[in-house]
């Protein structure tokens, strides 16, 4: 099956390098991601998609967004709620964003309002969000251990949706070695997302699709007995 990834997060959190460390290999920034979408204006594309990820015989795609800043909160809310909106309205599953990855920066454990509003707005348009805590190669311990804290605060059931990881293998100027971790648990996180926001969106649409039924039987027996 085709398993659609949105990663996004504010510039600066490590996301280009989380897609190289996805891929193994160096391609964000280097012109792979195609565009799939633009502003209503037409002026700048916020989504691109790249290639496939082969995974257990299902294809992984991977979509990444401009940077969140907090001047650009109702915009990009906007417009990821319309596209998400046209996406499952085609009724095929396979367009869905079947899982959403918000990057935090581990590094000084802050996150900001702004950006508990971003993820509180994803859930309520019935998105499952992993919170991928990155750089942690260059984070203390405590840093790490307050973050993770304030997440399951802020949001109860995001639950073990929290990964820590660090896609650099590299030797700091602290002389502190980094060791590139996290990859296949958030990529086993992401595809059980995924049958959970199928199983919910199923459950979703069989009520609607009930009510609807019902409604027409309504006005059509009506119809019959006036």
């Amino acid at each position: 099956m085709r398993i659609n990834i949105l990663i996004i997060g504010k510039s600066g959190v490590g996301k280009s390098a989380l897609l190289n460390y996805l891929y193994g290999e160096k391609i964000a920034k280097t012109g792979v991601g195609k565009p799939v979408t633009q502003k209503s204006d037409g002026s700048q594309h916020f989504l691109y998609e790249y290639d496939p990820i082969i995974i257990d015989k299902n294809e992984l795609i991977i979509f990444d967004s401009w940077g969140m800043e907090a001047d650009k909160a109702t915009e990009w809310v906007k417009l990821i709620t319309e596209e998400s909106k046209k996406r499952e309205s085609s009724g095929d599953i396979e367009n869905w964003f079947h899982a959403v990855i918000y990057c935090i920066s581990a590094p000084g454990a802050r996150i900001e309002d702004f950006e508990i509003r971003y993820i509180k707005a994803l859930q309520e348009i019935g998105h499952n969000v992993i919170i991928a805590l990155t750089k942690i190669g260059k984070a203390s311990k405590e840093e790490i251990r307050n973050l993770h804290g304030i997440i399951k605060d802020e949001f109860p059931s995001i639950n073990d949706n929290i990964v820590n990881i660090e896609s650099l293998s590299e030797k700091l100027r602290t002389g502190k070695v980094t060791h590139a971790t996290g990859r296949d648990e958030i990529i086993y996180i992401s595809t059980r997302n995924m049958r959970n926001k199928l199983r919910n969106k199923f459950f979703s649409e069989y009520i609607e699709k009930c009510e609807d039924t019902l409604s027409k039987w309504r006005h059509d027996s009506l119809e019959v007995f006036d």
